[in-house]
């Protein structure tokens, strides 16, 4: 019988994987489950294949020398018997089998079950730990007439009875740590047409300069609505007009968003009262 290779890693450390060759996480074959079924199927073919063994042996052996080889069943794990060989094989089965029940325990372990509390350290707990936050209005924006960020008054970007130009002002810039929505209203007092936009692409000029500012020469800039996050535009044709308008706009984590007034073809346009709410508790 040809000696097998006994060359099954014993040098398995926690936090391991098990895969089918092996190589897909990082280890030797002889990690792998095929390696080792494939060592447990060539040793039950030899099994299988030990009465014609045994009639070799007996044609160059005596009677007890065959025994002698074969050994008996309380033979130990160390013994050069057919046995001893078979009880070593049981060993190393028993020891992987053992192994790969920790492993799925311990994924187990780590994806929890259905009563970990929010918070606990499973997947489970992760998630519920996401919804509590959702609940409690800590993941997201939500708009506010209450909690405001911004609060602008009285500022004259072009003044009454000014010569008909375009005019762009910048209210100011936020940066969104979260997903959301912001409120704005502008009470303003105007004679043209104007535009109340939320940009998140825009040229740095408009980016760095400073709130509550009338802006000079943005090149590339574009107010067109396709290139506008967010664009409303109202026009005041007859004479100059007061209004108050409102809006609820969204934000994505991670982008800066820059608020402009813009004026075309404007003869005036004041704003007097400017407020960007939003808040990330339960209630707005």
């Amino acid at each position: 019988m040809p000696k097998l290779p006994a060359d099954l890693p014993e040098n398995w450390t926690q936090g391991q994987t098990i895969s089918p060759n092996g190589t897909e996480v990082g280890l030797t074959e002889q990690h792998g489950y095929n390696y080792l079924m494939k060592q447990v199927n060539d040793t039950q073919t030899e099994v299988n294949n030990i009465n014609g063994a045994l009639l070799d042996v007996a044609q160059q052996a005596t009677v007890e020398d065959i025994k002698n080889k074969i050994g008996t069943e309380s033979d130990a794990d160390t013994q050069p018997t057919l046995f001893g060989r078979l009880a070593q094989l049981k060993n190393v089965l028993v020891e992987k089998l053992a192994e790969v029940l920790t492993k799925v325990t311990g994924i187990d372990g780590k994806i929890g079950t259905i009563g970990d509390a929010a918070g606990e350290e499973s997947l489970v707990g992760l998630i519920k730990g996401v919804n509590e936050s959702v609940k409690n209005g800590e993941g997201f924006y939500r708009y506010s007439k209450t909690d405001i960020k911004k609060h602008i008054q009285k500022w004259t970007l072009l003044p009454a009875e000014s010569s008909i130009q375009d005019v762009y002002g910048k209210l100011t810039t936020i940066h969104a740590e979260k997903n959301g929505t912001c409120y704005v209203k502008i009470n303003s007092t105007d004679l043209g047409t104007i535009s109340f936009g939320v940009y998140d692409k825009i040229p740095y000029q408009a980016v760095v300069a400073a709130d509550q500012s009338k802006l000079v020469g943005l090149k590339g800039f574009n107010e067109k609505k396709s290139e506008a996050w967010f664009l409303e535009a109202y026009n005041v044709n007859a004479a100059p007009s007061t209004e108050e308008r409102e809006w609820v706009f969204p934000v994505e984590a991670g982008k800066d968003y820059t608020l402009l007034i813009i004026g075309s073809s404007v003869r005036q346009c004041i704003i007097n009262d400017f407020i960007l709410g939003y808040t990330d508790a339960k209630e707005a």
